[in-house]
């Protein structure tokens, strides 16, 4: 029997990789009959996503699917800039699949973030598999109103559990004994004006002359701009940046370079899920809303600072920091329910 998994897959992201990864390892694990396939990985993204037998369905293969489960990410809630190209491209990239989700018996969809879309034919397909949708799961309070608002009076229940990868990673129990002795900086610049990467660099810079600790840059995404930035820091730092590590293909690499800190500022998502879930010091300048919903749904708001106020604060915000690990246990319980209700989604019978 073929199982149909998408996600967001169109990039060499650290992020959606590990998702992807945290996702299947458990349908692996808990579904070995289950013939896994995906819909529409680019054919340059193979290596990162076609895993463990995974790779793009044929149309033969079609005929035998009977699930089609949406994996985790934030790939349902546009940016704040230039919606109308996200929308065409997001269409593009999931329409596929969305299409495939009416033709086929069990639909779900596992820790998505959902938002305004205003690319109508988008949204419009979005809504018509959510209505059809036997279990839906999203990642916050904020997704599951924009769900409510997007279904219109077709009653689902949508359940909302914390992002796949804090629970994920938080069960990692190898990761918690690493040594941690670096200062870690991830800091993508795209899309950030420049005036507010000038308070970046200059909260850096107060944070790293208050600690003797080396630093080590982080590239989750091997892009030309995240590349060319931690060059710069490299070259403004000298021999205090003790290594770059780039994300290249394996997720475990980057997860111990991530545990490898004893704190960590970031401008992205999921490094900071991971270095949070692993009770390091966190400092996260977002760049988008969902990274700013995440920290207060965890409770530490505080933690999440924007890049127009950074530049008030110093060592302070992560030297004060204190970790509630029963907290932390709290969330990640919570957040690997979701890997849960998707075994028990392949466990039920198709009628």
């Amino acid at each position: 029997m073929h199982a149909i998994l998408h996600a967001s897959y169109f990039s060499p992201n650290f992020g959606d990789v590990l998702l992807w990864h945290a996702c299947i390892n458990r349908i692996k694990h808990d579904h070995p009959e289950l013939v896994l396939r995906s819909v529409n990985v680019p054919r340059k993204f193979n290596s990162h996503y076609c895993i463990q037998g995974v790779h793009n369905i044929t149309s033969s293969e079609i005929r035998d699917a009977k699930f089609i489960a949406f994996l985790g990410g934030g790939y349902f809630y546009q940016p704040q800039r230039h919606t109308l190209i996200w929308g065409i491209r997001n269409y593009l990239r999931h329409s596929k699949a969305l299409q495939l989700s009416l033709e086929i018996p069990k639909v779900g969809f596992f820790g998505v973030g959902v938002g305004e879309i205003d690319f109508s034919p988008f949204q419009k397909r979005l809504r018509a598999a959510f209505s059809k949708a036997d279990v839906i799961i999203v990642r916050d309070m904020e997704s599951k109103l924009a769900s409510r608002e997007l279904l219109s009076g077709c009653e689902r229940p949508i359940h909302v559990v914390p992002d796949i990868a804090f629970g994920y990673v938080r069960a990692q129990h190898g990761l918690m004994s690493k040594e941690r002795r670096y200062l870690s900086l991830h800091i993508d610049p795209s899309s950030i004006p420049q005036a507010n990467l000038k308070h970046i660099l200059d909260f850096i810079h107060k944070v790293a002359r208050k600690t003797a600790l080396p630093l080590q840059l982080l590239v989750d995404c091997p892009s030309s701009q995240a590349t060319s930035f931690a060059e710069v820091l490299k070259r403004k730092y000298g021999q205090r940046v003790h290594r770059v590590v780039t994300y290249a293909h394996d997720v475990d690499d980057f997860l111990a370079a991530i545990a490898a800190s004893t704190a960590l500022i970031t401008t992205k998502l999921h490094v900071g899920i991971c270095s949070t879930a692993l009770g390091i010091p966190t400092v996260s300048i977002p760049k988008h809303q969902k990274t700013k919903r995440f920290y207060e749904q965890i409770g530490l708001a505080d933690n999440c600072v924007s890049a127009t106020e950074i530049a008030h604060y110093g060592f302070e915000l992560l030297e004060n920091q204190k970790m509630d690990y029963k907290l932390l246990d709290k969330f990640a319980d919570e957040s690997r329910s979701a890997l849960q209700f998707l075994s028990a989604f392949f466990s039920k019978p198709v009628l």
